[in-house]
């Protein structure tokens, strides 16, 4: 008997002893005809997607398991041309589950653990809002980008970049400085007052390095949305923002934070009218600087956001406070070299 005739058999027992659930018979649905045929396509739509997963194999004595990727993977992915008919797989068996749920007509507990299986494959952000690539030296007029601040230069062959030197912190002053100051200060009121004549002070000296460099986009992205973007990290460390925004670039949003180098890391954050929240963080990861990096973030339409590094998921953290659109995106550069050699958005 073949797999999938062993998982449709009818009265074969499929159980789960992970965290004491309990198994369930298809036989127990005997009755429920309509109900039956849709359950069984599920069934054999699940064990598609999970032989395409890696799931654990399956055989007479198996029982059944919460599914979860190997570690260190990722299956979510913007489709390619030849996975059309796969997503039209899934969006069929997202339709079967949701009817499921609604005639109750399996056990809640296994459609979750169904859904979750799709959800890895699924890819629901098929809209293109933007498709830019820096590289070709021009950009696409509908993305209305501006420079806010600082420096971006459009280079063919290398892309949208941008060297901002870190700021260099002031030495502190030992207190004996500190008290030869005060000194020479007196010295100079008094030598001051002495004068007939007034002096002007000279002006302040300006700041030798632009406190960060940004650029925006008006581009008006949904609240589910997949952006992907290559960044070609030319000095060996840095740190890049990239964000969504609801109307002024510093406005409410959300931003997420690169930091390549020997301590990379990748933070996510919330902005709101109290100021930046830190959703998460991770750190230790791997990164180096002097080489191209590619950085996707999506977010689902319940606030689900994902953050992956290479194709390697990095960061999965769920934030519900916006729900409306957002108006733009904003890249800041906040010290290191970068070129952006490729931009792409898409909404759900």
């Amino acid at each position: 008997m073949t797999v999938p005739q062993l998982m449709l058999a009818q009265g074969h027992q499929i159980g789960h002893s992970h965290k004491g659930r309990v198994g369930y018979n298809i036989g127990d649905f005997k009755g429920m005809d309509g109900n039956m045929y849709r359950i069984r396509l599920i069934l054999a739509s699940a064990l598609f997607v999970g032989m395409v997963g890696n799931v654990h194999a399956v055989d007479s004595r198996s029982r059944y398991q919460s599914w979860q990727p190997p570690a260190g993977e990722t299956v979510q992915s913007a489709p390619q041309a030849d996975d059309s008919r796969l997503q039209k797989m899934i969006d069929e068996l997202n339709q079967l589950i949701n009817d499921a749920e609604k005639d109750r007509a399996a056990d809640r507990r296994f459609l979750q653990d169904l859904r979750d299986v799709v959800n890895q494959y699924d890819w629901p952000w098929r809209k293109i809002l933007l498709e830019e690539d820096f590289t070709d030296g021009s950009i696409q007029k509908k993305s209305s980008w501006k420079i806010i601040s600082g420096d971006f230069k459009l280079q063919r062959g290398l892309g949208l970049h941008s060297d901002v030197a870190e700021q260099q912190a002031t030495p502190e002053r030992s207190s004996q400085s500190e008290n030869d100051a005060a000194a020479l200060l007196i010295g100079a009121l008094l030598d001051q007052a002495m004068k007939s004549k007034k002096q002007s002070p000279s002006p302040s000296e300006p700041s030798r390095f632009d406190s960060h460099a940004s650029i925006i986009g008006k581009i008006i992205t949904p609240n589910a949305f997949a952006i992907t973007m290559d960044i070609d990290v030319r000095s060996h460390q840095g740190k890049l923002e990239l964000g969504v925004y609801q109307g002024s670039p510093d406005g409410s949003g959300y931003r997420v934070v690169f930091q390549p180098g020997p301590t990379a890391s990748i933070e996510v954050q919330r902005i709101g009218s109290r100021g930046v929240s830190i959703i998460d963080v991770a750190d230790k990861i791997n990164a180096k600087g002097d080489r191209v990096h590619q950085l996707q973030w999506t977010r689902s339409k319940q606030g689900n956001m994902n953050i992956l590094l290479n194709d390697q998921t990095i960061l999965q953290v769920a934030d519900r406070s916006f729900k409306d659109k957002f108006t733009g995106v904003v890249i800041n550069n906040k010290g290191g070299e970068f070129a952006l050699q490729g931009m792409t958005i898409q909404g759900g």
